[in-house]
């Protein structure tokens, strides 16, 4: 997806893949995904939050119950994070914006626009 990539006004990026499609589309063509109805201040909230939870209680699971995985939230809290595996690969994950919340949405820090949001 190139960041010098203009929108029409019924236009949008893909949540999921980045491919841009009508506002109005019920799934992506290019991917199947619904697109969601987040808006762009609260996803890039939301990102940061699940950074700062992963970074400082990662063993813990807490990030993964933040984004409503229960069952592998519980299973980190159990083990260390998986030992610290599983807490390094999540950390990792969230950071290229390739980690999925419960409905399988990817919780990024880029706007649809293409330009970070720090």
């Amino acid at each position: 997806m190139s960041t010098s990539q203009t929108l029409g006004p019924d236009e949008m990026f893909c949540n999921s893949c980045g491919s841009v499609i009508k506002k109005m589309a019920s799934v992506c063509p290019k991917c199947g995904v619904a697109p969601s109805t987040m808006d762009l201040a609260t996803t890039s909230k939301k990102w940061v939050l699940l950074l700062i939870f992963c970074l400082l209680f990662g063993v813990l699971g807490l990030h993964r119950f933040y984004v409503k995985k229960i069952g592998t939230g519980i299973l980190y809290l159990c083990t260390g994070g998986l030992f610290g595996v599983g807490w390094t690969v999540d950390w990792i994950m969230i950071l290229a914006g390739k980690f999925k919340d419960k409905q399988g949405n990817y919780i990024t820090r880029k706007a649809q626009t293409g330009e970070e949001t720090f």
